[in-house]
């Protein structure tokens, strides 16, 4: 059964703050002109590792470019999250890697990173997703069909959790400890997200999926509400996409 969220946003906006580092004033890809003002992202399938970037070891071996199908996945990411923000992402295939704003790229590994749109950084929005060897050897749950509806259920999640980074959202939390349990803390957060909504139920950008909140065998399919509370404060509501109210769920 889909558990349905209705809230009010005065119940929420000091939550959303929390994905904001002090609200954000430079990771953000229209930084220097007016929060909210629009702004247009550009975007690359990486067919081999971007050769400005030497943090993947040995990257002929270890780089892995998307399948079709998780390119289909990662635009229509993208696509839903126009409808919402003040955003249009539009496929580069002529300037240079450098100039591209999200290179988007696979590896052999597990899990994914995100860079922060930081102003004049190389890296800057770059996606790097662990999808595993195609052959199967060392599954990921990014790589594989998780659910077997071929939704590639897995890789959605990580991608939309790796596109808030690259579009300037933060943990709701640290999940640095030194101790390796990413129980999350407030330290260096100006906002500190309430306790209870520290989980994907409310945000992608947490560490602690449904499954640990007493839902099972769910995976987040879109941006959740504090996600789009946050996005449309840096870069904007579409107005013009959808009337009315609308209602995230979990199905």
């Amino acid at each position: 059964m889909a558990a349905e969220l209705k809230f009010e946003q005065a119940d929420w906006e000091g939550n959303y703050q929390a994905l904001l580092n002090d609200l954000n004033q430079l990771y953000r890809w229209n930084h220097g002109q007016p929060l909210g003002t629009p702004v247009v992202v550009t975007f690359r399938f990486a067919d081999s590792y971007p050769a400005y970037r030497d943090d993947l070891p040995d990257p002929e071996t270890n780089f892995r470019a998307f399948t079709e199908e998780h390119r289909a996945i990662a635009v229509d990411v993208m696509r839903e999250l126009e409808q919402v923000i003040n955003v249009r992402f539009v496929e580069d295939l002529t300037s240079s890697e450098e100039q591209v704003d999200l290179m988007i790229s696979g590896t052999i590994f597990a899990g994914g990173s995100g860079n922060f749109p930081y102003p004049d950084w190389p890296f800057a929005g770059d996606i790097a997703i662990g999808i595993g060897p195609a052959d199967g050897s060392r599954l990921s749950v990014s790589g594989y069909d998780v659910v077997g509806d071929k939704s590639y259920a897995g890789f959605r999640e990580i991608f939309i959790h790796e596109l808030g980074h690259s579009m300037g959202l933060w943990h709701p939390r640290n999940y640095t400890s030194p101790d390796g349990n990413f129980d999350g803390s407030s330290d260096g957060y100006t906002v500190a997200i309430d306790l209870g909504m520290e989980n994907n139920l409310y945000t992608v950008m947490s560490y602690f999926a449904p499954q640990d909140v007493g839902f099972h065998n769910q995976w987040v399919r879109t941006l959740m509400p504090l996600d789009i509370m946050a996005l449309q404060y840096l870069y904007g509501v579409n107005q013009t996409a959808t009337a009315g109210d609308d209602v995230h769920s979990y199905s």
